[in-house]
């Protein structure tokens, strides 16, 4: 678990998959499923395999679309500014949201190669959605970005609290230890006759 935690938190790519496949997923099953049950009813297409053709064919373009525009972002602009500054987090916000604008020309030019072409406002709403759900990919981006750096400062603090456990105890024994010794007869036996020897000098 704490391989997996740090590579999450030193990897903005990583970061940004698991993110995004949040909201892909749902969001792409959602519109695909609606797609589909639109061409169904104006043209008698297949359901299912309308439904996995918008699928596929949206998620590829979101995955590649989003990731070649908002990498650069967060690498080059955003980096590690929003961990520490809330105003980050509002740029990084408008910065994806803007980025969904481009991202959404791509899904509806993948969905019109992988499937057909819709009506205008059915493709509309296949432009806007990337817009909305950039944004949305944006909160939840942040909110891991922070959960992750959380739970790092927590198990810090962790590990420091059982490093300072483990001075103490270590201290305690070699105390304890030190008592077993000077408790012994021979240990008296020895400490008499140094000062025995000490006399006689």
């Amino acid at each position: 678990m704490d391989k997996l935690l740090a590579r999450i938190s030193n990897s903005i790519a990583l970061r940004l998959i698991l993110s995004g496949v949040a909201v892909i997923i749902p969001v792409g099953l959602s519109t695909g499923w609606l797609g589909a049950g639109y061409q169904q009813a104006l043209w008698g297409r297949p359901f299912v395999a309308t439904t996995v053709g918008l699928f596929l064919s949206g998620t590829i373009a979101a995955v590649l679309a989003g990731f070649l525009l908002i990498y650069p972002i967060e690498c080059w602009v955003i980096g590690e500014r929003a961990k520490r500054s809330w105003r980050w987090v509002l740029v990084r916000l408008a910065l994806w949201t803007v980025a969904g604008l481009p991202m959404g020309g791509a899904i509806l030019l993948g969905i019109r190669l992988g499937v057909g072409s819709y009506p205008a406002i059915v493709e509309s709403t296949y432009f806007v959605m990337p817009v909305v759900n950039s944004g949305t990919t944006a909160i939840l981006y942040t909110f891991l970005e922070r959960a992750v750096e959380t739970v790092q400062r927590r198990e810090a603090t962790l590990k420091n609290q059982i490093a300072e456990l483990r001075i103490e105890i270590d201290q305690m024994r070699v105390t304890r230890q030190v008592a077993e010794i000077t408790e012994t007869a021979y240990f008296e036996e020895l400490r008499s006759r140094a000062k025995e020897l000490r006399k006689g000098k």
